[in-house]
């Protein structure tokens, strides 16, 4: 909207003051104080809703960009990907559905694989969110941080990876389309949702069970004390040990690009 460059400066100005997590953990209170059902949480396009939408997208980038940018960045090369639905044969939709669940598996890894990469600063965002909810809607509170956390900035992220900064230039409709699916698979997912889209089994949901639900309890947990305080973090650039890059292969490249050494050779 208009009003998002603006909204970004001023909390911009506000992290950079030190001042954010109090106004933003303020909201909160306000926000759950106000609720009377707890699915409904952080559904609503309210203000909190869109300031920590925006205050995770503007302290997230770096994350999102080492997290997400490599496999993203694949599949928006991808032919495949670029092929238009309505031109496939039945097998090449089949072919297609593998090809968008790889990638669906490819960004789980990388959230589960980088749990510790998670922000400090966002981190404490989603630790205060889970004792605000929990203290009014018991049990309820890892289910709001896990619908937020994906709904609200990693499924956004992939949905549109322009917006996020993680691309040059906004990725072709035909690609578009096929990162709204995976969206909606990763969405499923996190959830560890019952129902199922097309060409996402049981299977696959119960394969990352124990993965996703560790990386939301971690997002539930308290943050190390030895964690950056309201501040801009450091790049996963800079860090010793930089975010894991998976390539097509399944190989594990540590290095900030998609290729990988071990395919050329093979």
């Amino acid at each position: 909207s208009k009003s998002t460059p603006a909204c970004m400066a001023f909390l911009r100005i506000l992290a950079e003051c030190g001042h954010c997590q109090h106004l933003l953990e303020i909201l909160i209170d306000r926000e759950v104080a106000e609720e009377t059902q707890p699915q409904m949480l952080f559904r609503r396009n309210t203000l909190l809703t869109k300031l920590v939408g925006l205050y995770f997208q503007l302290l997230g980038h770096e994350y999102l960009w080492g997290v997400l940018g490599p496999p993203l960045e694949s599949a928006c090369n991808s032919t495949l990907l670029k092929t238009n639905l309505h031109d496939l044969t039945p097998a090449e939709e089949q072919a297609h559905l593998a090809e968008e669940l790889s990638l669906c598996q490819q960004l789980c890894d990388m959230v589960v694989m980088n749990v510790i990469r998670f922000p400090p600063t966002l981190h404490r965002i989603t630790r205060y969110l889970f004792l605000t909810v929990e203290a009014k809607f018991q049990d309820f509170g890892v289910t709001v941080i896990r619908s937020f956390v994906f709904l609200r900035f990693i499924c956004l992220a992939i949905i549109d990876p322009h917006r996020f900064g993680l691309m040059d230039h906004p990725a072709p409709p035909p690609i578009t389309s096929k990162l709204v699916l995976v969206a909606k698979m990763m969405q499923r997912v996190a959830n560890l949702s019952s129902r199922l889209d097309p060409g996402l089994s049981r299977e696959f949901i119960e394969k990352n069970r124990r993965s996703m639900s560790e990386f939301v309890q971690h997002l539930a947990s308290p943050v190390p004390e030895a964690a950056s305080s309201d501040r801009f973090e450091t790049p996963l650039s800079e860090m010793p040990d930089p975010a894991l890059i998976l390539c097509r292969c399944g190989h594990v490249n540590r290095w900030a690009k998609t290729s990988c050494s071990q395919c050329k050779q093979i």
